[in-house]
């Protein structure tokens, strides 16, 4: 019974702790818009317009990609994809403007998100010891390699789905 109990109090607070982590989409909304609306006089002056875009269905929750425009040019854009709880996988860039790629099948687009996430954890000096970057076949660059394997201190191999990348339940695993 008290081991029990134990556990209930252990998953309580562990789950506390995950929903205090996640930003929500609609608060982070209304602060960005304030912050927006600060002129140049203001310490937390920005030349980027940033309002974070929320899920159609949960307001709480963020879309894959989210997009910032220049203050005094409005044609230029940077994009990033997020993960639903507002964590960032990628940085700002002006590669990411395509609508689709931070949820797109299409392998080529998969390894320019992949490549600007590895990129975004050594810029913040994170030690990669292994990454997974999708390999695309050579004469259409849409589809997937039939087998993918993680490189670096860790090396494992999988098959995939060639149109989706989807991992295989009878997958290879090295």
């Amino acid at each position: 019974m008290e081991k029990s109990l134990m556990l209930l109090i252990v998953a309580t607070a562990l789950l506390s702790l995950t929903f205090a982590t996640t930003i929500n989409c609609k608060k982070q909304k209304a602060k960005e818009k304030a912050i927006n609306k600060l002129g140049i006089e203001s310490d937390e002056y920005r030349e980027w317009r940033y309002v974070p875009a929320c899920s159609d269905k949960d307001e709480a929750q963020w879309k894959p990609q989210q997009c910032q425009v220049h203050k005094n040019n409005k044609r230029l854009k940077q994009c990033r994809c997020v993960k639903s709880d507002g964590t960032p996988i990628t940085k700002f860039t002006a590669n990411l403007n395509n609508p689709k790629i931070c949820t797109s099948n299409n392998c080529d687009d998969a390894a320019v998100v992949r490549d600007y996430g590895y990129e975004m954890l050594v810029a913040d000096g994170i030690m990669v010891d292994a990454f997974y970057f999708p390999s695309c076949q050579r004469r259409n660059r849409k589809k997937w390699t039939p087998v993918q394997c993680m490189e670096g201190m860790i090396q494992s191999c999988w098959s995939v789905d060639v149109k989706t990348g989807e991992r295989l339940p009878d997958s290879i695993n090295n």
